[in-house]
């Protein structure tokens, strides 16, 4: 959250393990082989479209825990400049652990 608050897109790349998966609201999913915040202007974009100025976590819980894979239920609220709520984000994640690096592989959000 750090990373995406500060519009840090290369430290945010580094937070995803690859091939990674969004599962959109609607059903549709974006499946990317590469950095996708690096290779767009994201953090433009939704700043445009809802004057977003940050996020923050709601809550973080782990469902299920192994050595190479962790499914966590959380939810998070994104908000304006002057601190109005924009929308409030449940989501399931999927972590795994890809050659000693743990970073999210498939992000399922509620938006």
């Amino acid at each position: 959250m750090n990373a995406f608050n500060k519009r840090d897109v290369h430290e945010c790349d580094k937070n995803l393990n690859f091939p990674h998966i969004a599962v959109m609201m609607n059903g549709n999913s974006i499946f990317t082989e590469k950095p996708p915040f690096h290779s767009v202007k994201y953090f433009e974009i939704i700043s445009k479209a809802s004057e977003w100025h940050h996020s923050c976590w709601d809550c973080r819980r782990v469902l299920h825990s192994g050595k190479n894979k962790v499914h966590l239920d959380l939810q998070f609220t994104r908000y304006k400049y002057d601190g109005t709520k924009i929308a409030t984000s449940p989501a399931i994640w999927i972590m795994t652990n890809q050659d000693g690096h743990w970073g999210i592989k498939i992000r399922s959000i509620y938006m």
